[in-house]
């Protein structure tokens, strides 16, 4: 199944990674979180429990104090089982069960029964002693076993002289006839019942007394609710705040990734814009960090593109300026010699050699530059001495210097270590400066041309200084692009088609070494070529 590109985006995987740590931590945060809860309420609830069946036996004592019976503790137990909702019982040192919460103390013939008779061993007990001064007499007993089976309680009542027996005759049989019994559906009736029995007279105002302290005592007896329920809530509580944390972080996860992201998404509009042929557009680099400095160099990187584009516009134009020219001279005379309006005389033969002349260099310089643009372009260096191309370019312009009135001032020093150059190529780089420096200097001016050597003799430099108008400080940068030329006309008696320059830096730096320009205006230009020597010690004459 193919996923929709959305899915793909980096601020999908970046919420979906964010809710997946969020989700793990949460769903960690939690189980640690119910497992100790858990563990905190059981030990809570024990506590409690040890508590409240702490206060439950100080109470069933304060009451024994005030009967000195265990038998009379039964509507105590009662209530005070309710309200635990447990079994409580009290235990004479006999072992009998005198008081029941949950069965009534006799059994159907009248006799009480063992402990061990009435309650199951497989629930746990947990027992407290009753005490008269400091004799044991006997026990409270709390157990879980028919803690869901309290009722109903049945009270038998017998004739006036078939009293229930006391814990200190529990061998006298007890008739209890079946039709008077009374149900105990709330342990106050089991008093009121003792109250208005004709049968239990005798004992009517000790029942109501007992009765009257227990509704007093047992409101000092505060059982808490299940500790189940508030596990229950805590952990209902933290799953809907779980919930509403990952949502809540989702969503600021979403917005703020958004906007972490916007400038890539400009980037990537900015890119498609580019492709499609929109140079001139930008993105707005006003953020910082990573992305601001991505966005900087996008733009860094169109502004090259404008920029090369204008180039390879203007360089169409300059090419089909400069091959125009002489091939419509060229064209020119050809008709008019056709034509029979211009006779092939020598003059005229010369001036289409000289025109094809200059189309065929044009044509060689052309190739040059996209050769060593292609990287391609092959030298045969060797050590040579630099000093002796100078020497022969000089001696070339010479006849060319006296005829323009200018002087050719030569400096070589005596020492000048080899270079690792083409002979043929560097002789055309100093011809084409030296030719530009006679070409732009005015009558009775001076042109020099000098080498020095570094401090170090690891390189050699060859200048050209001509005392010409100068390049203005806005053209410096742009003299060594291809067909660059500071006069815009173009004229032919003020250089050649601008390649010569551009022409002279690809082939110096195929030497390993560069070129650069100084100029002030008015005053002249010079032109420095750096290389580096072939050894760190000067040839010997």
């Amino acid at each position: 199944m193919k996923l929709p590109e959305w899915t793909h985006s980096i601020q999908f995987r970046l919420v979906l990674g964010f809710a997946a740590l969020l989700a793990t931590c949460l769903f960690a945060v939690s189980v640690w979180a119910t497992y100790s809860t858990r563990i905190a309420i059981k030990e809570y609830g024990e506590n409690v429990e040890r508590f409240e069946e702490e206060k439950a036996r100080k109470l069933l004592q304060e009451v024994f104090d005030y009967s000195e019976d265990l038998a009379q503790l039964q509507n105590s137990v009662q209530q005070i089982g309710r309200l635990m909702e447990l079994r409580v019982a009290v235990v004479d040192p006999n072992g009998f069960v005198v008081a029941d919460s949950h069965e009534f103390p006799t059994n159907f013939e009248g006799k009480y029964q063992k402990q061990d008779e009435r309650f199951d061993k497989k629930f746990a007990l947990r027992t407290m002693p009753i005490t008269l001064g400091k004799e044991f007499v006997g026990q409270v007993i709390f157990s879980e076993q028919g803690r869901k089976n309290r009722f109903p309680l049945r009270l038998w009542l017998g004739a006036k002289d078939q009293l229930p027996p006391s814990s200190k005759d529990v061998t006298q049989p007890l008739t209890i006839p079946e039709s008077k019994s009374v149900v105990l559906d709330e342990s106050k009736r089991y008093a009121e019942s003792l109250a208005v029995q004709d049968q239990f007279e005798e004992h009517a105002a000790d029942s109501a007394d007992a009765v009257v302290m227990i509704s007093d005592a047992v409101n000092e007896l505060s059982v808490e609710p299940q500790l189940s329920a508030l596990q229950n809530e805590f952990q209902k509580s933290l799953l809907i705040s779980g919930i509403a944390a990952g949502i809540a972080g989702i969503l600021i996860t979403a917005f703020f990734t958004r906007r972490a992201l916007a400038p890539v998404r400009d980037l990537t509009v900015a890119a498609q814009r580019l492709g499609k042929g929109d140079l001139e557009h930008r993105v707005q680099a006003k953020h910082r960090g990573e992305i601001g400095q991505l966005a900087t160099t996008f733009n860094a990187m169109a502004l090259e593109l404008e920029s090369a584009e204008t180039r390879r516009r203007r360089l169409t134009a300059d090419i089909a300026h400069e091959l125009r020219t002489p091939l419509t001279n060229i064209r020119g005379y050809l008709e008019a010699i056709k034509d029979g309006v211009v006779e092939p005389e020598d003059q005229t033969i010369d001036t289409l050699h000289q025109e094809t002349l200059h189309l065929s260099r044009l044509v060689e310089d052309l190739r040059i530059l996209a050769v060593a643009d292609a990287g391609a372009l092959k030298l045969d260096k060797h050590a040579d001495r630099v000093e002796t191309v100078v020497q022969n370019v000089v001696r070339a312009f010479k006849p060319r210097a006296i005829e323009s009135s200018i002087e050719i001032v030569c400096e070589i020093p005596e020492v000048v270590p080899l270079v690792d150059i083409d002979r043929t190529r560097m002789t055309q780089v100093v011809h084409n400066l030296v030719e530009n420096a006679i070409a732009h200097s005015p009558a009775r001016a001076e042109v020099g041309v000098r080498i020095g050597v570094t401090d170090d003799a690891k390189h050699v430099r060859i200048s050209i200084t001509d005392q010409g108008d100068g390049i203005p400080d806005e053209e410096i940068d742009h003299i060594f692009d291809q067909f660059y030329r500071v006069d815009a006309s173009r004229a032919r008696s003020t250089g050649g088609a601008g390649l010569g320059l551009t022409i002279a830096k690809r082939l110096v730096e195929a030497h390993d070494g560069h070129i650069n320009a100084d100029s002030v205006p008015n005053q002249g230009s010079t032109f420095t070529i750096t290389i580096p020597s072939s050894s760190s010690q000067p040839h010997p004459e």
